[in-house]
């Protein structure tokens, strides 16, 4: 683990982000089924006219030499534990170095050491003594912190869908098993303390339950899944240790719980829900040069997946145990850093002309209820959201839930089509098996009577079949293509069944 101390200033502009933030500005873009086009723009003061506000910022500046450039180990923007592509950031125009991860790490650890702190200090000198013990965060706490914060969660997801996913291959219905325990054990060998880190796990999580939905791959709800991670960093950690620093984890957490009524309710309440979060979101940091006298601007620019899900329970990851809203749903979750500024905006556009939104765009916060307060601006039309929210009460994180469908006119086509391959086929078996001809009551279609019932049928549907558009559009489509396919082989099967079985006549 990383040992240096981290940059105060990274710490103090961590903690008051809305104190040096003017707005922030998110536009996402849906043109496709796999990935969302997401632009960030978030433009800051001159960080000479935040000092007042930032403390840390103060002392930084007043040893900086006298060219107005100071060097900064930045907070850019929070991002999910979701595949991203394209990722590129620029401060005051140029792009930057990244922090690596690790690093980013520990200075989100750092920043739950601070919170604890302002929990520690809000308290009354009396009950201050009794708990201040569980609200010290040290080092080893800190390296457990930084395993959880940094937790990488593709092996242990690929691990969990083996166990607990139900899939069409026959080897995922032989085996049913606790993910974590395996992921254990691969690490670890056989565990001596296993029914002791469960219960350490199963606390925890209580502690979090408020804060945020159950996610199998959140390692703030369930630290154990980042044990791995610090037994990379420490060959010769015992399940002792693991355990010692679980007990610090689970009594700094619930002492946050138990004075949640008290005075240092606010603080409390940041250091469980900030807690949380960095479980599944993690905070993007840059080593750049920004002006000191002069605003400038922080662009973030990516490709992310796009998750669907027809119910909060199953979320945007693939958490069910039958994955059945992730093939099927319409319905989009996007998350967004909502109170990283003093007003932030966000849109959300649709690109295909064949998709639109469907009723309203839904805001939540992060335990799935529907947001309560009034936003400045709030506009939706069938291709485009919008919000802007200035209120001190909005969520720090938010999800915006989209329900997407295909537009009236692609609707219409295909009810149109599976209404006339549906009548064609009738029509088939009705004057093919039922109808008499002639007055020999001769039964059976003629040719041309076929062609006529069949052709225009046949047309329609493989036209709607074969019409190229988006992956997004596909999806929509891909309920109403599957009847259309299955009628149009209905349709295809009566005629060479009629002919066949001699119903067609060759003569009139």
């Amino acid at each position: 683990m990383l040992s240096h101390q981290v940059d105060p200033v990274t710490l103090g502009l961590l903690a008051n982000l809305p104190a040096w933030r003017q707005r922030a500005i998110e536009r996402i873009e849906l043109s496709n089924a796999l990935w969302s086009k997401r632009e960030r723009e978030i433009h800051v003061k001159s960080l000479d006219a935040t000092t007042g506000q930032i403390q840390e910022l103060q002392g930084f500046l007043d040893v900086q030499p006298e060219e107005d450039l100071a060097t900064i180990i930045l907070p850019i923007t929070e991002l999910s534990y979701v595949p991203l592509l394209d990722l590129h950031i620029t401060v005051a125009g140029e792009p930057v170095y990244r922090v690596p991860l690790d690093e980013g790490a520990r200075i989100q650890a750092y920043h739950i050491q601070r919170l604890a702190s302002n929990v520690k200090e809000s308290l009354s000198p009396k009950i201050r003594r009794k708990v201040r013990k569980k609200l010290d965060v040290d080092e080893e706490l800190l390296d457990l912190l930084t395993s959880i914060f940094y937790f990488p969660t593709l092996q242990y997801e690929t691990l969990w869908k083996e166990y607990r996913q139900l899939t069409w291959h026959p080897n995922s219905w032989l085996h049913w098993n606790n993910p974590t325990k395996v992921y254990l054990e691969t690490i670890f060998g056989d565990l001596h303390e296993k029914k002791r880190l469960f219960e350490l796990a199963s606390g925890i999580r209580k502690y979090t339950a408020e804060y945020s939905m159950p996610d199998p791959f959140n390692a703030a709800q369930n630290p154990l899944i980042a044990l791995p991670r610090l037994k990379e960093e420490f060959n010769d950690l015992s399940e002792i240790d693991c355990i010692r620093r679980l007990e610090k984890l689970s009594q700094l957490l619930s002492c946050a719980v138990e004075q949640q009524d008290g005075p240092a309710r606010r603080a409390c309440e940041s250091l469980l829900s900030t807690y949380t979060a960095y479980g599944y979101r993690w905070m993007a940091f840059a080593k750049c040069s920004v002006p000191v006298s002069r605003p400038f601007i922080i662009t973030v620019t990516e490709r992310r997946s796009v998750y669907f899900g027809s119910r909060w329970s199953s979320r945007y990851k693939n958490g069910p145990v039958v994955p059945v809203t992730k093939h099927l749903s319409s319905t989009v979750w996007k998350q967004i850093s909502f109170h990283d500024a003093e007003t932030n905006h966000v849109s959300i556009r649709l690109s295909d002309t064949a998709v639109r939104l469907r009723g309203k765009c839904e805001p939540l916060d992060e335990t799935g209820n529907r947001v309560k307060t009034n936003a400045d601006i709030e506009s939706q039309t069938f291709e485009l959201y919008l919000r802007h929210d200035s209120s001190e009460g909005r969520p720090e994180r938010m999800w915006i839930k989209s329900h997407l469908r295909l537009n009236r006119l692609v609707s219409l086509f295909f009810c149109l089509a599976m209404t006339v391959t549906a009548i064609a086929t009738g029509l088939l078996i009705w004057r093919g098996l039922f109808e008499t001809k002639g007055a020999s009551d001769t039964r059976g279609l003629t040719a041309k009577d076929m062609s006529v019932i069949l052709l225009p049928a046949a047309f329609v549907a493989s036209l709607l079949l074969v019409k190229e558009s988006s992956t997004l559009s596909v999806r929509l489509r891909r309920l109403k293509q599957g009847f259309v396919t299955i009628e149009l082989f209905a349709l295809l099967l009566v005629a060479f069944g009629l002919y066949l079985f001699h119903e067609v006549l060759a003569t009139p």
